[in-house]
């Protein structure tokens, strides 16, 4: 277990990440109005060299994932589509994710009509919940009483308290599920004051998460609630 944590402290330390991208905007001849946002990711990782997806292999699965999260109804389009890659750099390796993300618009009813839905700005000015221990595209752990890696594609629901995640199946066939914002953890290096891999009396602490911490122990996993704070 020790040399798993040393092991896994010096692959935290020892990456870099680069971003690139590009947008594409439709001229439309009709005014629009904004009503929802769609976001797509898709991730490939590459072990010495081997495996992996190509770049237009990602951008093409990303694409999907966008289109399953949120398909097109009625007379919607998409417009304003980004595609964010990310390449993140290892000792042995890399990860390439790309994310897609796109309005979803549609032609105003009058010209009296908003141009940005109410949904629309709500998702602009508050896309993340819990003041952005999440965001979208994110590699995350889901615990359901079990233990599976994903990505998070959206956020759902009035306050934000589900998401939507991206994950491969025993078949590696990309699949989605929506679960509770409370069953997602993400393993950043500190969370409320909390460092990533301390041992705590349970396990070692794996992964941070809105209200609990994600332990894994010497049978498994478990969650645990954060410590309590020190009073002055």
């Amino acid at each position: 277990m020790k040399n798993l944590t040393i092991l896994s402290t010096i692959f935290l330390i020892s990456s870099c990440a680069f971003h690139s991208g590009t947008l594409t905007s439709n001229v439309t001849d009709k005014p629009v109005v904004h009503i929802d946002l769609a976001t797509g990711v898709a991730s490939t990782n590459i072990v010495l060299s081997i495996g992996g997806l190509s770049k237009d292999a990602l951008i093409s699965e990303a694409r999907k994932n966008m289109i399953r999260a949120r398909p097109l109804e009625g007379a919607e389009q998409y417009n304003n589509i980004e595609i964010n890659i990310k390449n993140t750099y290892y000792i042995f390796g890399r990860k390439t994710k790309v994310t897609i993300n796109a309005d979803v618009i549609e032609p105003k009813d009058s010209l009296d009509q908003p141009t940005y839905s109410d949904n629309y700005l709500k998702k602009i000015k508050n896309p993340e919940p819990n003041g952005g221990l999440f965001s979208i595209g994110d590699s995350v752990i889901i615990y359901n009483y079990n233990y599976q890696s994903g990505e998070i594609v959206r956020f759902l629901g009035g306050s934000l308290d589900k998401v939507e995640i991206s994950y491969t199946d025993s078949n590696n066939a990309t699949r989605t599920k929506k679960v509770s914002a409370n069953r997602v953890f993400i393993a950043k290096k500190k969370h409320k004051g909390v460092t990533l891999h301390k041992r705590t009396e349970y396990g070692i602490i794996v992964g941070f998460g809105i209200n609990r911490m994600l332990v894994k122990m010497s049978d498994g996993y478990a969650t645990e609630k954060y410590p309590k704070k020190k009073e002055k």
